[in-house]
């Protein structure tokens, strides 16, 4: 991201958190409780959302490793299959 970005994006959430603070101290709530209230919210919800975040990306991990584990068993390949491929490459020059 352009640092202009950052630094528009963090001055309309500082708009924000002001404008949320102004309406609740003019409805009548001391401006301390209403600071508080609105970074402990905003805190609270940031939380959540990296929670859920991380448990999103955890099913996604998981259920990627195990499709990678089955898929990397299935296209392996053994010495022994190279063995007898080569006893059939003469069959199968002899049959053309």
């Amino acid at each position: 991201m352009n640092p202009y970005q950052v630094m528009g994006i963090i001055a309309v959430c500082t708009c924000v958190f002001l404008g949320v603070v102004a309406f609740l101290s003019m409805q009548g709530v001391h401006v301390l409780v209403a600071l508080l209230g609105v970074y402990l919210a905003a805190v609270a919800f940031m939380y959540l959302m990296q929670r859920r975040a991380r448990e999103s990306y955890e099913v996604m991990d998981d259920t990627r490793s195990r499709r990678f584990d089955r898929d990397a068993l299935s296209y392996r390949a053994r010495a022994k299959d190279f063995s007898s491929s080569k006893s059939a490459t003469p069959a199968v020059s002899e049959q053309l």
